[in-house]
């Protein structure tokens, strides 16, 4: 449905006040049961974030979030680790602040051919197949749309059976923390 909405320039984002720091730990909160069940270390981090409270499509980025996760968990084996990291890495005179996101796992990781190719719809890399994960290729076409419509951008390094790490750039609009609180309110009165 929302591949449908993006080809057809339908997909809006909502602008919302999101704290940083509590939709880290919600993220974290949802994904560590899982995580633990399948004997992997998740690591999560929110660094150096001087603002907490910014506008963006809360539900958008925590899909883009969570779309990255729940691939490194479906190809990280036991005992491997996840790493989620939240950096701010600057602000600018207008208000705005720069915000990094990594997602990094021990897992299969691609091929450079295959990196090429990883945002396209429907692409998955033939080990992922044989591995038996199950998919449907759309996940991170998705969440490469996600992330334009937020104006930022998405990379992505890996190394075959080392690992992959995705890393998404956003620059956001900061506002106060009260104001944030105050919205959250009236949104829930709703």
């Amino acid at each position: 449905l929302d591949m449908a909405r993006i080809e057809n320039g339908k997909l809006e984002i909502e602008l919302v006040p999101c704290n940083i720091r509590e939709a880290v730990m919600e993220t974290e909160q949802m994904l560590a049961p899982d995580m633990g069940e399948k004997g992997l270390t998740f690591q999560v981090s929110a660094e150096n974030i001087q603002d907490n409270c910014v506008l963006c499509d809360a539900l958008r980025i925590k899909q883009i979030v969570l779309n990255l996760l729940s691939n490194a968990l479906k190809y990280t084996k036991t005992g491997g680790t996840v790493t989620y990291q939240v950096i701010q890495t600057g602000k600018n005179h207008q208000g705005h602040a720069a915000y990094e996101i990594h997602v990094k796992d021990t897992g299969v990781g691609m091929t450079e051919e295959f990196m090429n190719h990883i945002f396209e719809a429907f692409e998955r890399e033939k080990s992922a197949t044989e591995s038996g994960v199950e998919g449907t290729g759309l996940g991170l076409a998705i969440t490469r749309q996600l992330v334009k419509l937020h104006g930022g951008t998405i990379r992505v390094n890996s190394k075959k059976e080392e690992g992959t790490e995705f890393v998404v750039e956003f620059c956001l609009k900061v506002i106060e923390e009260l104001s944030a609180a105050m919205a959250h309110r009236e949104h829930k009165e709703e």
